[in-house]
């Protein structure tokens, strides 16, 4: 009887099969009911079977479901699961009604408790009664869902950042997830509670308003249906808040600044917000006195001060303020200078006719930076910068060199260094000196220069140069700028140069000047005196050698180049009776002619040291002038006519 059943089952399953084409998973699942031993079924009672296997389970859902294979002629008017904890679950117990009908059905199970066996069957129901499928048990997930607590970061003193993260739901959504924290073991979401949004992965937050120095317990939480579970606790404490700062002594002190500055070693455990100095003049300063800021970290600092009372002590503090209060360092103290310049007058050298040297020695400045020095002179006692006889040398500390000019020959004065700062002015000794006066054989240009003379035959010559800057009425004699400018294509140039334009020349050689400056009607020669004319020169060589200054003593052709030059700084060769043979055997008419050099009138200079050239007041033609040159190689002084805008040196005649 029952092999003819399962025969008869089989070949009504193969027919269902065909009609319902469903899928080869299915085909799988309704082969098992071969066996049907393990279903209860009556002659009346449906055939049904429950699905293999449970899917989709959660805490509180699983997914179901069976096939009913034969109504046995009657129709199913319900079918689906029903389940229990227990064993043999019945339509008593918790059920679904999933349709009606012979086929294929699926179930829904819904409210159920986390990890919690149970026991499932599929049912149908007829108007013979109500057949059940094979029992199968599962259970649903426990909820607990993967959370741990990571290490707090930036620990503060009222912040810290925390972060947790969650691997697992526990079969249920995360709802909610975040951290709680509390002052003792074990918190819970009771407690401090801060959200971070839901789901799984990592997350972090920045937990501010803590109390400073103080021990926190923390733990992360994630909450979903099943309930809330809670991270591994970790334990922080935040940091003190009290900041640890240092004042450093003063240094730099002057007497209206110095530098000051702190040593910040700890902030608190807060973030500084500003810090430097204050100061005053009585103790205890504070920032609503004096103070002074930079911008804000941990370590030395240092800043200057200014606008401070000289000969003053002051009282000085470093400070830091971060958002729980502010700090004070230790107090120091220290006095300003007083200001007072150490100065003295140095001696008086270089006495002229109507100038001289001096200058003065400033070994302190008091702490207050010395804007002017020099030296101020008068012809009585106690000369003050009142006067207008006074010199600027400068600033700073130090020894400086004054030149005093515009004096007064053979006339009695008083100098004296001065220093100003910004306390005052500064006088050092007193000194007191005579000018020169001049001799019978020197005289002065208009710029003071002194010019020896001497006497060669009926003439009166200047043994130097000529070195004025400016005409004999006072107004200054042009130069080029710069000083190699090109003047070939000027048709009256009036100039003057120091040689290469290096005024430490001069006081040596001389200035250089152009035909048309010398012969200009204002006139460069001093008071009685005049610019040689072509015949002035011929005098003076015909009666050199026809008094026998001729090198080799001849009276004849003019062999007088060593007579009147200088026995130094003109260039040696072996040339007999040339200047610069044998210099010791030069000079013997005290002329004293040295190695001026020239100017082009290109711009470019030359020869200085080998060559001299000076002019006469006579022209050769429009364009040129006699002159008078001396080569170190030469023995005799040459005749010449050259262009008038070059640059040769000057020797003045006496007026007759």
């Amino acid at each position: 009887m029952r092999l003819y059943v399962n025969i008869y089952i089989f070949a009504k399953l193969l027919s269902f099969i065909n009609f319902m084409k469903i899928t080869l998973y299915t085909l799988a699942f309704l082969g098992s009911i071969l066996f049907l031993n393990s279903c209860e079924y009556s002659e009346n009672l449906a055939v049904i079977s429950t699905k293999f296997s449970i899917n989709d389970i959660t805490t509180t859902t699983a997914l179901s479901g069976g096939v009913i294979i034969d109504d046995k002629g009657f129709t199913v008017t319900a079918r689906g699961v029903c389940w229990s904890e227990n064993p043999d679950p019945t339509t008593k117990d918790s059920m679904t009604t999933d349709g009606t009908g012979v086929g294929l059905f699926t179930s829904s199970v819904q409210n159920l408790k986390p990890n919690t066996s149970y026991y499932l069957r599929a049912y149908a129901t007829s108007k013979s009664g109500t057949s059940y499928g094979n029992t199968i048990s599962f259970k649903t997930l426990s909820g607990i869902a993967g959370i741990t607590t990571g290490s707090p970061d930036s620990i503060k003193a009222t912040s810290v950042v925390i972060n947790g993260e969650i691997s697992l739901d526990g079969g249920a959504e995360i709802t909610q997830r975040g951290f709680c924290l509390a002052l003792n073991t074990n918190p819970s979401i009771s407690d401090i509670k801060v959200v971070n949004g839901a789901g799984l992965g990592a997350f972090a937050n920045k937990i501010s308003g803590l109390s400073p120095g103080n021990t926190y317990y923390l733990r992360s939480f994630a909450t979903n249906s099943a309930g809330t579970t809670y991270g591994n606790e970790v334990q922080f404490t935040t940091q003190s808040g009290i900041m640890q700062i240092s004042t450093n002594p003063a240094s730099n002190i002057l007497a209206f600044s110095t530098t000051l500055g702190g040593t910040i070693l700890y902030d608190g455990g807060e973030d500084i917000t500003s810090q430097g100095v204050c100061w005053s003049t009585t103790p205890n300063p504070t920032i609503n006195t004096n103070k002074s800021s930079v911008e804000p970290g941990i370590g030395n600092f240092s800043l200057s001060v200014t606008d401070l009372e000289h000969e003053t002590t002051y009282y000085v503090r470093a400070y830091a303020i971060n958002k729980l209060g502010i700090t004070y360092g230790n107090e120091i103290s220290f006095t300003t200078k007083d200001g007072i310049i150490s100065i003295s007058t140095q001696p008086i050298t270089n006495v002229g006719v109507i100038d001289a040297t001096s200058g003065g020695v400033i070994t302190g400045d008091g702490g207050a930076g010395i804007t002017t020095r020099g030296v101020c002179w008068s012809t009585n006692p106690g000369p003050t910068i009142s006067l207008s006889t006074k010199t600027s040398n400068g600033i700073g500390t130090g020894s400086f060199s004054s030149s005093i000019k515009g004096l007064s020959e053979g006339t009695t004065y008083y100098v004296r260094a001065y220093a100003t700062n910004n306390i005052g002015t500064i006088y050092g000794n007193e000194i007191s000196f005579t000018t020169n006066q001049l001799t019978a054989d020197q005289i002065m240009d208009v710029d003071g220069n002194v010019y020896n003379t001497i006497q060669i035959g009926n003439q009166i010559w200047m043994v130097e140069n000529l070195k004025t800057t400016r005409y004999r009425n006072g107004v200054l004699i042009a130069t080029t700028n710069p000083s190699n400018k090109d003047i070939s294509s000027e048709n009256n140039p009036k100039y003057q140069w120091a040689y290469g334009g290096n005024e430490n020349y001069v006081d040596t050689y001389g200035r250089l000047y152009t035909w048309h400056t010398i012969t200009d009607s204002r006139n460069v020669a001093p008071l009685g005196w005049r610019i040689p004319t072509d015949a002035d020169w011929t005098i003076l060589e015909n009666y050199l050698i026809a008094n026998g200054y001729n090198y080799d003593g001849s009276l004849n052709g003019n062999k007088i180049a060593k007579s009147i030059s200088a026995k130094n700084l003109w260039e040696t060769n072996a040339n007999t009776g040339s200047i610069g043979n044998n210099l010791s055997k030069n000079n013997s008419t005290g002329f004293y002619a040295l190695p001026a050099g020239y100017r082009f009138n290109d711009g470019t200079f030359g020869s200085i040291g080998s060559y001299c050239s000076w002019w006469s007041s006579s022209e050769s033609n429009t364009s040129s002038a006699w002159s008078r040159s001396l080569n170190s190689n030469y023995i005799n002084l040459n005749r010449a006519s050259s262009t008038k805008n070059y640059g040769f040196s000057v020797r003045c005649i006496k007026e007759n």
